[in-house]
């Protein structure tokens, strides 16, 4: 989503797959163990330096990201509460941002065969969209 931040014109969509939107919220409540892991991929916890959290999460560029993006979210996630989806959804949507929200059931952490036809169905129509013409889905 920092791309679709920093390159907009350069992106036809934007996708993301039970994300991390919001790094400060979720190392606050101890979220997929960030108290773990951010520290480590951030090299500071958010005490020491909030603003580089706030840099690479989602919800804090939302009002930058203009195009159309694809949200899935696993419903009984154990790692990811679906509400994260959720809330960026909304923020993108209240900026007038084109986006798409949906609930899986959750297999595991990669895309369903239905969450992959889903995407190809998203991916296609934005594309004939862009385009202004009909593609084979072949």
């Amino acid at each position: 989503m920092k791309l679709a931040e920093k390159h907009p014109g350069d992106l036809l969509g934007c996708i993301g797959v039970n994300g991390m939107y919001d790094f400060l919220a979720m190392y606050e409540k101890d979220v997929a163990n960030s108290k773990l892991w951010n520290p480590v991929y951030f090299g500071v916890t958010p005490d020491e330096n909030p603003d580089i959290y706030r840099e690479y999460s989602p919800m804090y560029f939302a009002d930058r990201i203009t195009v159309p993006t694809l949200l899935f979210v696993y419903r009984d996630s154990p790692n990811m509460p679906p509400h994260y989806g959720q809330e960026m959804y909304d923020a993108l949507t209240a900026n007038g941002t084109p986006c798409e929200l949906i609930e899986l059931t959750r297999l595991d952490n990669d895309l369903s065969k239905e969450a992959i036809a889903q995407t190809e169905e998203w991916l296609t129509a934005l594309s004939q969209k862009k385009h202004g013409m009909e593609l084979s889905a072949e």
